[in-house]
């Protein structure tokens, strides 16, 4: 269920500079290779064996495959732990991404081992989400080769288009990705609506505006997209203010590499301005390409905590609005580091507040409010933090 998305002020302040993965990709230049690039090989490794027999369900639950299964699963487990204590100095979001990955990992162990097949393989595909969600946060300049090798022994040919620029942007091959969504984007099987409610729009944004940087190239794919016949009106008046917005942003490029919190917190702030209503889309732009803003900053490692706390605040607001799938969402996780950085901080305070609305909507249905103990627990420990006595 994805909690509904809310309207948060955004305070002035401001700073500088750039972002990168979960852990270093294995690398084509001179540089050495470091543990976290060789536990990331090897963990690509296992998750291509698995992933390619979990295309075929029949191959996936025959007994002859399950001691090879379970062999890369465990090591993919084993791997993903390692990877999480590589990089305990990692940035907010790279720590979400490898707590992420440990816990799927282990739970996909436990479900195979019982032959709850279904449950592994959405784990699978949620190892593959996790990938995506975590490449796609920022600009790297870094080549995959293990992304590659993973896809030419894949049948990509197999997954949907969608599913096809998925694993693509998974596995860092972004150029091939783009060209996949456009294809998707011409198919005359699918009606522009049906693309418009799958998501891949917000998807393609996240790769062409936030890792590839390329304005110029999204304005002219939705472009191209709005000439189709079968564009609904409300659609076409959405590309329409989203290539607006991105000729807009382009002329900030410069300012976003200067100082990307100051270009982070502006762009939100504009967003928020256009945003009626929660989930209206008309600010997805802005808040997609603040993420990346956001995200080149954290990268710097800032010491200052009241700044680290307003980046983290910041980057929570524009992922509530752009996350991929609550699955994956970093909203709570972003907003709880803003808190414990700096709790007595206006930021910390904003955090709290955004958090605890946030998650009363999440466990909010027909039958009222039901949040468990321990996320209940959480929430009162952090407000703790922000009302007891200490420098604002």
């Amino acid at each position: 269920m994805n909690p509904a998305r809310f309207f948060v002020t955004v305070f002035p302040v401001a700073l500088a500079l750039t972002l990168a993965p979960l852990a270093p990709a294995l690398c084509s230049d001179d540089r050495p290779v470091t543990g976290t690039q060789v536990t990331m090989q090897q963990l690509f490794r296992d998750l291509a064996l698995v992933f390619r027999l979990s295309l075929e369900e029949s191959r996936f639950e025959d007994p002859s495959h399950r001691d090879e299964i379970l062999t890369s699963l465990y090591a993919l487990a084993a791997n993903a732990e390692q990877l999480n204590s590589h990089g305990r100095d990692a940035d907010p979001s790279s720590e979400f991404f490898q707590r992420s990955l440990v816990r799927d990992t282990n739970e996909a162990v436990m479900r195979f081992r019982q032959g709850q097949f279904e449950g592994t393989l959405f784990l699978i595909d949620q190892l593959i989400d996790n990938c995506f969600a975590c490449h796609s946060r920022s600009r790297s300049d870094r080549t995959f080769q293990i992304g590659e090798l993973f896809l030419e022994g894949t049948p990509v040919e197999k997954l949907t288009e969608e599913n096809r620029a998925r694993v693509q942007v998974a596995m860092r091959q972004f150029d091939d990705a783009l060209d996949t969504y456009e294809l998707l984007f011409a198919s005359p099987a699918l009606p522009a609506s049906k693309i418009a409610a799958s998501g891949v729009f917000e998807d393609y944004l996240r790769v062409c505006l936030r890792v590839e940087e390329d304005c110029e190239r999204a304005i002219a794919t939705f472009e191209r997209f709005r000439l189709r016949s079968d564009v609904p009106p409300y659609l076409d008046a959405r590309l329409e203010g989203w290539s607006g917005d991105i000729k807009k942003i382009a002329k900030k490029r410069e300012q976003a590499r200067r100082d990307p919190l100051g270009c982070g917190r502006e762009l939100i702030r504009d967003a928020q301005y256009q945003t009626a209503f929660p989930n209206d889309p008309q600010g997805t732009v802005g808040f997609m390409v603040a993420s990346g803003c956001l995200h080149r900053y954290l990268e710097t490692r800032p010491a200052d905590d009241r700044r680290l706390a307003e980046a983290c605040y910041l980057l929570g607001v524009a992922e509530s609005h752009v996350s991929p799938s609550y699955w994956q969402s970093q909203t709570e996780a972003l907003l709880e580091k803003a808190i414990r950085t700096s709790p007595q901080s206006v930021y910390g305070r904003m955090a709290f507040n955004f958090l605890e609305e946030y998650t009363v909507s999440g466990y909010t249905g027909s039958s009222g409010v039901n949040i468990p103990p321990d996320v209940e627990a959480r929430l009162d420990e952090l407000r703790s933090l922000i009302e007891s006595d200490g420098p604002n």
